[in-house]
């Protein structure tokens, strides 16, 4: 099962960053940070040798862990609350989203 912070294609993530101010250098650091990612599993077989799968290249998510996923996550989804606001009330927090609606007649609800 894959969270949410595994979830972030890193190039919308890049360019939001761009739209907010973080360019050029900081840009660039972010972009070194966040592409070039690659991923393998270890396990242990029943005689307990190491058994590895081949390395991936990781297209999507943001580092667990780091100061900087939740940022990284919030800069992500940050204007989703202004695409729904017609409908509902957003209530963002890290990887937490929930989504308010109520209305006053229950048949137009």
């Amino acid at each position: 099962m894959q969270d949410t912070f595994g979830c972030v294609n890193c190039d919308i993530l890049l360019a939001k960053m761009e739209f907010y101010g973080i360019t050029d250098i900081v840009n660039k650091l972010m972009r070194s940070y966040l592409e070039n990612k690659y991923l393998r599993i270890s396990l242990n077989d029943s005689k307990f040798n190491k058994v590895y799968s081949k390395w991936e290249h990781i297209k999507h998510g943001v580092p667990q862990g780091s100061v900087l996923g939740p940022l990284f996550f919030l800069i992500y989804i940050n204007d989703c609350s202004s695409n729904i606001r017609k409908i509902a009330i957003p209530v963002l927090f890290s990887d937490n989203t929930s989504i308010i609606i109520t209305h006053t007649n229950p048949e137009e609800f």
